[in-house]
C-alpha cells in the first residue's frame, strides 16, 4: 500500500471519528438513564388547564415538582405579579446543584417576570452545561394572546430553545391566528421514532379543532406539522442546545392533542406515551420497543386507581352500615402490593412483567369488589329487613285500632237524652 493511501484512509478515518464525536455530543446519550424522571413543571399546573398533574399520579416514571404560578385572567393590562414571584421564592431550586438534579423542565404558559434575573441564568446554565431538558408552550411567543411574551423574547432561554420568539414572530402569529389542522408526523427515517411508532396506530390522523402558528429556528427537529389545508407550520419541535434537549410546541398542555379524556374534540388517546417518549428521548433513555404494549401497561395502572377508588367508596358504604370490612382493607393492602411491584419492574422498563403483574393487581382487585359488593348486599339486607318489619308492625298496630275503634266500636257508646230530675 502506498504512502498516498495510507494518508487518504488516514485522513478519512480521522473524519469518521470526527463525524461520529459531533454526533455523539449532538444526540442524547441513549441507555444513559435510568430510574424515575425528575421534572419541574411550572407555570398553569391546575389540573384543568394540564394533564400534568394527573400523569404525575399514574405514571411510575415521574417524578414531578409543581411550581403553580400563573395569572387566571388573561390579557390583564397590570397583572400582579407577586404571588408567582412568591411561589418561585419558595419552591423553585435554592442552589444551582438542586436544580440540576431535575431532568426536565417545563414552561407551561409562564410569566417569565416571575424568575430572578439568577434563576434564569441558572436554568440557562442547566440546559446548556448540564443537560437539563425543556419543554414550552406556545413556542414562547406569548401568554396572554393580546402582547408578546416579552421576558420570554429577551431572556438567554429563548436562545435555548429552537422555536423563532419574536415581536415580528407574534405579528406573523396574530395573523394565523387559529386554524382546523390535522397534526401530520414527520417519517424522515433519520428521526428517532419518538413519534413515528404511534403512526401505525391511527395518531397520524388526529384533527384539531385549533391550532396556533409557531416558526422552527434553523436546524430543529421537526417531529409533526399542523396541516390546515395550505400552510403546515411546525407542531412539535426540538433541538440539542448545549447538552441539553429542549422542545417546543405551538399548543399549551390544556388542549386536546394532550388530553387522554377529549376524543371527540380531537382528543389524543397516547398523549401520556408521547410525552413519555420525549422524557425518554430527552434523557437518554431507550425508547419501546412495542408502544402499544406500554400503553396497555399505562392505561392498566390508570384503571386500577379508578377501580380501586370505587371499590374504597363501595366499602366505606358497607362499613357505614355496620359490615365487618378489616379484611377488605387488608386485601386492598396486598393488591397494592402487586401494583407496587408493577410499578417497580415498569420503572426498571420491563414491560412483559409488568403487564402481567398489572393484571394481577387488577384481577386481585376484582374480586376484592365482588366480596365488597355481598358485604353490602348483607349489609343492606338487615337494614331493609328492619325496616319492613317496623313498617309491618306499625301497619298491624294501625289496623288493631282501625278495626277496635271503627268496626267493632268497643269504644262506642250511642247517644241518650238527659233525664228530668
Amino acid at each position: 500500500m502506498s504512502f498516498l493511501s495510507q494518508a487518504r484512509i488516514s485522513r478519512t478515518m480521522k473524519f469518521g471519528a470526527s463525524l461520529a464525536l459531533i454526533l455523539l455530543l449532538c444526540m442524547p446519550a441513549w441507555g444513559g438513564g435510568s430510574g424515575p424522571i425528575k421534572v419541574l413543571d411550572m407555570g398553569a399546573t391546575a389540573t384543568w388547564l394540564s394533564p400534568v398533574p394527573l400523569w404525575g399520579k399514574v405514571e411510575p416514571m415521574l417524578d414531578i415538582t409543581f411550581i403553580p404560578s400563573t395569572i387566571p385572567i388573561q390579557g390583564m393590562a397590570t397583572p400582579d405579579l407577586e404571588p408567582g414571584r412568591r411561589a418561585m421564592r419558595l419552591y423553585f431550586p435554592r442552589t444551582y446543584e438542586q436544580l440540576i438534579e431535575q431532568d426536565y423542565m417545563i414552561y407551561e404558559h409562564m410569566f417569565m417576570e416571575f424568575f430572578t434575573p439568577a434563576q434564569m441564568d441558572q436554568m440557562y446554565r442547566a440546559i446548556r452545561d448540564d443537560g437539563v431538558g425543556g419543554f414550552v408552550t406556545i413556542g414562547g411567543v406569548t401568554h396572554t394572546s393580546v402582547a408578546p411574551n416579552y421576558a420570554w423574547i429577551n431572556s438567554r432561554l429563548n436562545d435555548a430553545f429552537p422555536s423563532l420568539a419574536s415581536e415580528e414572530i407574534f405579528v406573523l402569529w396574530k395573523q394565523y391566528g387559529t386554524k382546523r389542522a390535522k397534526v401530520k408526523i414527520n417519517e424522515d427515517p433519520t428521526l428517532a421514532p419518538v413519534l413515528k411508532m404511534f403512526i401505525p396506530l391511527g395518531m397520524d390522523n388526529i384533527v384539531q379543532p385549533l391550532v396556533y402558528f409557531m416558526a422552527a429556528k434553523e436546524g430543529a427537529k421537526i417531529w409533526a406539522w399542523s396541516d390546515d389545508g395550505l400552510d403546515k407550520p411546525p407542531f412539535l419541535i426540538s433541538w440539542t442546545y448545549g447538552k441539553g434537549e429542549t422542545w417546543s410546541n405551538t399548543l399549551g398542555m390544556g388542549y386536546a392533542w394532550w388530553r387522554l379524556d377529549q376524543p371527540s374534540q380531537g382528543g389524543n388517546p397516547f398523549a401520556l406515551d408521547v410525552f413519555m417518549n420525549m422524557l425518554f428521548y430527552s434523557t437518554g433513555r431507550e425508547l419501546p420497543n412495542d408502544i402499544l404494549k406500554v400503553h396497555t401497561v399505562r392505561q392498566g395502572l390508570i384503571n386500577y386507581e379508578e377501580a380501586k377508588s370505587w371499590v374504597l367508596s363501595v366499602v366505606d358504604f358497607a362499613d357505614r352500615f355496620g359490615a365487618n370490612t378489616g379484611k377488605l382493607y387488608n386485601e386492598i393492602a396486598a393488591a397494592d402490593g402487586i401494583r407496587a411491584e408493577a410499578r417497580t419492574v415498569y420503572v426498571q422498563q420491563e414491560y412483559d412483567q409488568a403487564l402481567s403483574l398489572v393484571e394481577d393487581a387488577r384481577d386481585y382487585l376484582d374480586g376484592i369488589a365482588e366480596h365488597a359488593l355481598r358485604l353490602k348486599d348483607r349489609a343492606l339486607m338487615w337494614t331493609y329487613l328492619i325496616e319492613w318489619l317496623a313498617v309491618l308492625a306499625t301497619m298491624i298496630l294501625s289496623g288493631q285500632v282501625v278495626y277496635a275503634l271503627m268496626i267493632r266500636r268497643r269504644l262506642y257508646r250511642g247517644v241518650t237524652s238527659t233525664r228530668s230530675v
